[in-house]
């Protein structure tokens, strides 16, 4: 964090130099340019050098994620009550069946059956999932 915390702070010279050379006379058009490719594209590189090694040393500090594998989904996951569980898969449940708004009209799908039904003002259409 301290080398991140200087190369801010050399960053910050490095405009305020800029910013002198641009308010000074003699240093016009072409000379700004190459002032500020000279002066600040390194310091530009070695920001955005120390930002990234800043973020890999934070993502190695965090532990492994262990994912749990179900064969059933009546498995609860570690760290969850099976009443919790069941609430879960009863609101995933209703959430594959409800209805849900579309830009003519209204869509309900039923997953078991693989059908999709839309509905407008004139009707509704019931299709298989695969169109066919």
């Amino acid at each position: 964090m301290a080398g991140i915390v200087g190369v801010l702070s050399f960053y910050r010279q490095e405009v305020a130099l800029a910013k002198i050379c641009t308010m000074n006379l003699e240093c016009t058009g072409q000379a700004t340019v190459r002032l500020l490719a000279r002066r600040l594209f390194p310091s530009l590189v070695v920001l955005v050098l120390a930002l990234l090694a800043a973020a890999v040393q934070a993502g190695a500090a965090s532990p492994p994620v262990k994912v749990q594998q179900f064969t059933s989904p009546d498995q609860v996951p570690q760290g969850l009550a099976k009443s919790d569980w069941t609430s879960i898969r009863a609101a995933y449940e209703a959430g594959r069946h409800a209805f849900q708004p579309t830009a003519t009209g209204w869509q309900a799908r039923n997953p078991g059956q693989q059908w999709t039904t839309q509905f407008d003002r004139r009707g509704f259409l019931a299709s298989p999932r695969d169109g066919g």
